[in-house]
């Protein structure tokens, strides 16, 4: 690690975080590695509880893929994403105005300079 830094002409330091947002991302990062353990049996007893199955849930609730973001279509046609959903799972496709009543703000009159 020390030559690494030598090289990376870091002599005797090693990187410093200074950005709050890194930090907070790190320190969020950290807490829930450390504590996935107690995640893990939270949801084993959750799971234990459960009286619906999950076939019967996405029976009910479909999952659906939809684009809400710039830059969704696109990355939801790329077959890396495709990839990595399960195939296990009818998943349908839809427009955000297909799943959601859409009320665009109404227009507003022009201010008229006094």
């Amino acid at each position: 690690r020390r030559v690494g830094l030598r090289l990376a002409g870091i002599e005797g330091s090693a990187p410093v975080v200074s950005d709050p947002r890194t930090m907070a991302q790190l320190r969020a990062a950290t807490r829930i590695l450390g504590t996935l353990d107690r995640v893990q049996a939270k949801r084993e007893r959750v799971q234990a509880r459960r009286t619906r199955s999950d076939e019967e849930l996405r029976s009910r609730f479909p999952p659906v893929v939809v684009p809400t973001y710039p830059g969704d279509e696109d990355l939801f046609r790329d077959p890396g994403f495709r990839a990595l959903l399960p195939t296990e799972i009818p998943w349908r496709e839809a427009g955000l105005t297909e799943i959601m009543e859409w009320d665009p703000a109404p227009e507003r009159a022009p201010v008229e300079d006094p």
